[in-house]
């Protein structure tokens, strides 16, 4: 005799609908195809055949199976979507359809775009394919409408794929024209929205005529140095290059320097800014002197038979500067002879010496503070102010136009 559902699987009778009455489990096998009335533990209530029950089937619609309004059904599971709800679907309504379901329907996102998605997919999280920029909506979420200044530089070469066609975040390479130099390169559209320019305009690519050196930078021409850079020109580097190449200057100081220190910093001849440097009290002070209107003698020989540095012929008087020479036996010797014979002349001599210099007798000596230009600039006006002369001094202004005069052949 077969068994009974009562005898083989008393977890059923305890599902057993009243609705079936009078049959009871006992009445029927468990191999029976007669479809009964079950309550579930769960409070539903479904119709299943006894077999399918025995062998494991359960509650429907906490399966997700069945529709239970209420319970199971897209409002209620995912009350969020259903303002998303597309009227396209009508009659169709959220509420007649199952939250995990293939089915594929119409939706309608905040933004207005819609769009045909499974209810699944939905429901575990997918969202608008628009907003999340894995489908194109022109005059949304295109280069054009996000980018309108790069959709400005998009090649006609791409034709007859247009800006408003591509999305912002895409990897394809596409051909664009800078709208300053007109130069055409290829580059990844996520890489232009991500701030790469144009390679001629930064500097990464080198057009003759365009920004090249010897048309950003015609200045320099002149002190390129054509017989030691036979390899390249000026027309093919740009000014911000990191390359060390040779310079000439117009004194014919020959240096290697980066292209970059010299025209974008301006670094000049650094053989002329030492030499420079070293001849600066005299520079500055026959400048000054020479502004003041006074006439001044470099190297004044005729008078006691040796150079007089600057001699200042409207006050007879000299002003010198000592040199690293003067602190030698044979450079004090020197300098002893022309104090005396400064002297005899009745020749006004001053001299202006730093703190490691010996003092001479019958010359008036001011000795500097130290080398910076301020106590420079303190020790030339007292000796001027002792011969009657009364001028402001400012080397750090002075020092730019004079290195400018210095560096051009026979200015000072």
């Amino acid at each position: 005799m077969k068994e009974t559902v009562s005898e083989k699987c008393p977890e059923l009778v305890a599902q057993w609908s009243n609705k079936n009455l009078p049959l009871m489990p006992s009445d029927v096998t468990i191999g029976s195809h007669k479809r009964v009335w079950w309550r579930g533990s769960c409070g539903h209530e479904w119709q299943a055949i006894v077999k399918n029950r025995v062998k494991g089937s359960d509650c429907p619609y906490c399966n997700g199976n069945q529709l239970l309004k209420g319970f199971n059904d897209l409002a209620t599971m995912k009350p969020e979507l259903v303002s998303e709800w597309s009227d396209k679907n009508h009659p169709l309504m959220p509420d007649m359809v199952l939250s995990c379901t293939n089915k594929s329907v119409w939706w309608r996102c905040i933004q207005g775009h819609e769009w045909i998605a499974k209810i699944a997919d939905r429901y575990y999280g997918s969202q608008c394919p628009y907003c999340e920029g894995h489908m194109l909506y022109k005059g949304f979420n295109d280069l054009a409408s996000n980018y309108p200044e790069l959709a400005k530089e998009w090649s006609e070469k791409n034709a007859p794929k247009r800006a408003d066609e591509v999305f912002p975040k895409s990897r394809e390479n596409v051909w664009w024209k800078c709208r300053v130099c007109g130069y055409e390169w290829r580059a990844v559209i996520d890489s232009r929205v991500k701030g790469s320019s144009c390679p001629v305009c930064s500097d990464r690519v080198v057009v003759a005529g365009v920004n090249d050196l010897a048309t950003t930078d015609p200045e320099l021409i002149s002190e390129w140095d054509y017989d030691r850079n036979t390899m390249i020109s000026p027309e093919q580097v740009h000014r911000n290059s990191l390359r060390i190449v040779w310079w000439t200057c117009g004194r014919g100081h020959r240096w290697r320097a980066k292209i970059a220190d010299r025209a974008i910093d301006k670094e000049p001849c650094h053989i002329c800014r030492k030499e420079f440097d070293k001849e600066l009290p005299d520079i500055l002070l026959r400048h000054c002197l020479k502004q003041a209107g006074y006439t001044v003698i470099v190297d004044e020989e005729e008078l006691i038979g040796i150079p007089l540095a600057n001699f200042i012929k409207e006050k007879n008087a000299v002003i010198e500067f000592s040199k690293p020479f003067y602190n030698t036996k044979d450079g004090y010797r020197w300098e002893f002879a022309k104090t005396q014979l400064c002297k005899n002349a009745r020749i006004k001599l001053i001299r202006i010496l730093r703190k490691r210099d010996k003092e001479f007798e019958d010359c008036v000596c001011i000795t500097r503070l130290n080398d910076s230009d301020e106590a420079l600039a303190e020790a030339i006006e007292l000796a001027l102010h002792i011969l009657r002369i009364e001028i402001s001094i400012d080397v750090k202004a002075d020092r730019p136009h004079l290195f400018e005069k210095y560096t051009a052949i026979g200015q000072l």
